[in-house]
């Protein structure tokens, strides 16, 4: 929460202040009004200017950030379709590039509409009735993220027509009206008709249905247009291109919704005047963070994320041969009962005491461990240390040496630079000395220029704040920040005549009780809990991978179990499941946004130890596109037929089995920093088996749409045992591998040189 953050360190900094005084307030004469009346005119300046510059620029915000990921996404399906139904000659990089690029942009989109939602706005659609756009561009993205795939050199078959037809009709009829509907926040075009999203939608309804109702005999012209090349190479394009087509049936349903959407948008805003929307309170004005502003566009409920194992289906058989199941009366002694004795072994063991203590435990340990105690600690251990020389006598010389140095200036800059963890310490740290030096040295400047002459100095500062400015909207904003705050209290000292000492003495004070601070603040966050962003990114990371891995086999089970042999759950228990998956869709999200982050925090890490970040940044990869393709599996299933998983059941519970073998071992090696095992199953050789048993049983079949789902499904596979694959050579990169043959490097021939 970071404006909870700079209001709690703005209290501190009044706090200290007020207690550690300066010689010249012995006798602090405080006055709330006067305090007050400095805040709330730094306060109603800002928001003045605020408000005059609202009038002269465009508010952008919410909708020019959805019509970039718009245009982002329509490039991409664009591009995605040539690469892999045509021979384009454009790179696939830039298809790599354009799929980075809708991510950023779509998580981003989340911080921008939490944004705009509190901001005060003039206009006929309040924001809130294009929120629903989040949830089609997440789920556009995600359905484009697994279903890339690299095209296959001289490949043309009849199934390009079609995805040709719905590729052209999709970003045309649907961005690009979405994108206008978006404007409409703000300004009402004059050639926008409310019956165009209409008109839209049925375009793409119309190519979704020809799409999908000529895929059975496309299917079968390509296995006769393919009969004479090899059966690999076949198989791997209609896996590909069925993905594909899967992929664009999921994307122009999307669109058909979001078609609708924008039909009621034009329509609210036709009938609509225009009005005020106020800004509201809420939680999110203490800040907003990257955990706390990515939604769920599924909207679970309060279901429990249930664990990998699935419900509990143990059985009177399954259980301990020492568990008697029937009751047996044992005969008792005849000997007399005897009063009890209440002691203090006695008390304590009784139930509610046992609950009482347990809980206290619980919560004794919760508090030893958390991590807000531990920074709290660091806060006020640093502050009490910096502020002893304050309370001291008088007459003592550190006394002295306090108010003659301004001694204050270490403890507020000690606020202000300490940090959770060890990485932002250091990256603030430096930049509030850059910082400080660039403040301090125009202070000098200033002074030597215009001295005492008001209109000088007011002249001086104003162009310094814009130069400041440039500073404060870069990617160093500390930079700008604490130069701005480090020229007045230099500059105006001696002008008021606060204290009689030269500027340049001044100056050097003010940079040595600044890094007296930063120094104190660095070896604190070093010495006491130290929070390492390396640790945090491992530990992070194997939680990832855990969560990924709960993710895949409660997916594997649910549709292993789902077969016509399989016990039949009801409705209840399905929506239970789904919403369980998608809530732990976004928990993966969360965490895997937070791992982003903390790399970033990485680089910036004094460490004795090499750090690997850009294996650490293609771990992260790899780990989304396995939730993308997650994701994408779950949706696929929901359209394969039984009979078409009845038939292959044990090689796909082969390949499920090895891929979660796959990632409990990388799970583990994140987790205790050591090695891979040196042998893992191969769900590579499982898949192979599972392709030629899969063709062998889709040849015959008659629903060319299902059996359309069950190829796109196995290339779905397919990437996904790529991408374990991917993500197990990185992690033995960085870990190692573990022999299980201890002492085989001493084998020799028993020959002597």
């Amino acid at each position: 929460m970071p404006r909870l953050i700079l209001a709690c360190r703005a209290v501190s900094f009044i706090g200290i202040w007020l207690i550690a005084r300066a010689p010249e307030t012995g006798q602090w004469d405080y006055n709330l009004t006067q305090l007050l009346f400095a805040f709330g005119v730094a306060g109603a300046a800002s928001l003045v200017v605020s408000l005059i510059a609202r009038i002269f620029t465009h508010p952008g915000g919410y909708a020019k950030d959805v019509l970039d990921v718009l245009e982002a996404l329509k490039d991409l399906v664009q591009s995605s379709t040539s690469q892999t139904l045509f021979d384009n000659d454009k790179p696939a990089s830039q298809t790599e590039s354009l799929h980075t690029k809708s991510l950023d942009k779509a998580l981003a989109l989340h911080t921008s509409y939490a944004y705009s939602a509190y901001e005060l706005r003039i206009g006929r659609v309040p924001i809130k009735a294009i929120k629903p756009l989040l949830i089609t561009i997440n789920r556009v993205r995600e359905e484009l993220a697994w279903g890339r795939v690299p095209a296959l050199e001289g490949t043309e078959t009849p199934l390009e027509i079609p995805c040709y037809l719905l590729n052209w009709t999709t970003p045309a009829g649907g961005a690009r009206r979405r994108s206008l509907i978006a404007y409409l926040l703000y300004k009402r075009p004059l050639d926008v008709n409310s019956n165009d999203p209409l008109a839209a939608r049925t375009a793409v309804t119309n190519a979704r249905v020809v799409l999908k109702t000529s895929l059975d005999s496309v299917v079968h012209e390509i296995n006769k247009a393919c009969t004479l090349k090899r059966t690999e190479r076949h198989h791997k394009e209609l896996f590909r291109k069925s993905l594909h087509c899967a992929a664009l049936l999921h994307i122009s349903s999307e669109l058909i919704r979001a078609l609708t959407l924008a039909h009621g948008i034009l329509t609210i805003h036709q009938t609509s005047r225009l009005h005020i929307f106020f800004l509201r309170p809420s939680w999110f004005w203490l800040g907003m963070s990257p955990r706390s502003v990515i939604e769920e566009e599924d909207s679970p409920g309060t279901v429990e994320l249930r664990s990998a194992a699935g419900p509990d289906t143990s059985s009177s058989a399954e259980k301990s041969p020492f568990e008697d199941p029937h009751t047996t009366l044992l005969p008792t002694p005849t000997t007399a009962k005897s009063t009890p004795k209440w002691s203090l072994s006695t008390i304590t063991h009784t139930p509610t005491i046992l609950r009482a203590r347990i809980q206290l435990s619980n919560w004794i340990w919760k508090a030893r461990n958390s991590k807000h105690i531990q920074f709290a600690f660091k806060h006020a251990l640093g502050i009490a240390i910096l502020m002893i020389p304050a309370l001291l006598p008088e007459t003592s010389s550190g006394k002295q040496f306090y108010n003659s140095s301004y001694g204050v200036w270490a403890i507020i800059s000690f606020v202000y630079v300490i940090e959770p963890n060890t990485a932002l310490t250091w990256r603030v740290g430096i930049w509030r000395v850059f910082g400080t030096g660039i403040g301090a040295l125009y202070a000098y400047i200033t002074w030597q220029i215009a001295g005492t002459n008001p209109y000088g100095v007011v002249a001086l500062i104003t162009a310094a704040e814009i130069i400041i400015t440039w500073f404060v909207r870069s990617s160093t904003p500390g930079v700008g920040i604490v130069a701005s705050v480090t020229i007045p209290p230099v500059l105006f000292i001696p002008y008021l005549g606060v204290a009689e000492i030269s500027m340049l003495h001044l100056t050097a004070l003010r940079a040595l009780q600044i890094s007296i601070g930063i120094v104190a603040a660095i070896l604190i966050d070093h010495i006491f809990f130290p929070k390492r962003p390396r640790a945090i990114f491992l530990s992070g990371m194997a939680k990832v991978i855990e969560d990924v891995r709960v993710l895949h086999s409660e997916l594997s089970s649910r549709t292993h179990n789902n077969t016509p042999h399989g016990s039949p759950k009801s409705g209840v228990e399905v929506a239970q499941a789904q919403t369980c998956s998608a809530k732990l869709e976004l928990r993966i999200r969360k965490l895997v946004m937070r791992e982003k982050i903390c790399l970033g925090q990485m680089e910036h890490e004094l460490s004795l130890m090499p750090k690997p970040t850009e294996s650490y940044r293609m771990v992260t990869g790899y780990v989304q596109r396995l939730v993308d393709l997650t994701s994408g599996l779950r949706r696929i299933r929901e359209n394969v037929p039984h009979m078409a998983i009845d038939t292959v059941l044990v090689q796909r519970q082969r390949v499920d089995s090895c891929i979660t073998l796959a990632l409990y071992a990388c799970e583990h090696a994140f987790r205790s920093r050591r090695a891979l095992p040196q042998g893992l199953p191969s769900p590579r050789k499982a898949l192979d088996v599972l392709n030629i048993e899969l063709m062998d049983a889709l040849q015959s079949q008659g629903r060319a749409t299902d059996i359309g789902y069950a190829m796109a499904e196995n290339e779905v596979i397919d990437e996904m045992v790529r991408t374990v694959e991917g993500l197990v050579k990185i992690t033995r990169d960085l870990f190692g591998t573990r022999a299980w043959l201890n002492g085989v490097d001493n084998v020799h021939l028993g020959v002597g040189f």
